[in-house]
């Protein structure tokens, strides 16, 4: 008797979040400041599928307040 068993995975999702990954590091590798600020902010928007993004830091301790490194609106 012979039997066979095996399983498959989709792995798309997968893929597609290492290609996301590999172009965010490509595009922001050599940048420094506020053109890698804003590059990441471009490349996140593209990575997630989405118009807009934007990178910002906590200024207070509480979490209240933030600053805006960067932004991008899909132009």
């Amino acid at each position: 008797m012979l039997a066979l068993e095996g399983f498959i995975t989709d792995i798309t999702e997968r893929k597609w979040a290492e290609e996301a990954l590999r172009l965010i590091v490509r595009d922001t590798g050599s940048l420094v400041g506020e053109r890698f600020f804003r590059s990441l902010a471009r490349n996140m928007a593209a990575a997630l599928r989405v118009r807009w993004a934007f990178i910002s830091t906590l200024v207070d301790p509480e979490g209240t307040r933030v600053r805006l490194l960067a932004f991008w609106t899909g132009n």
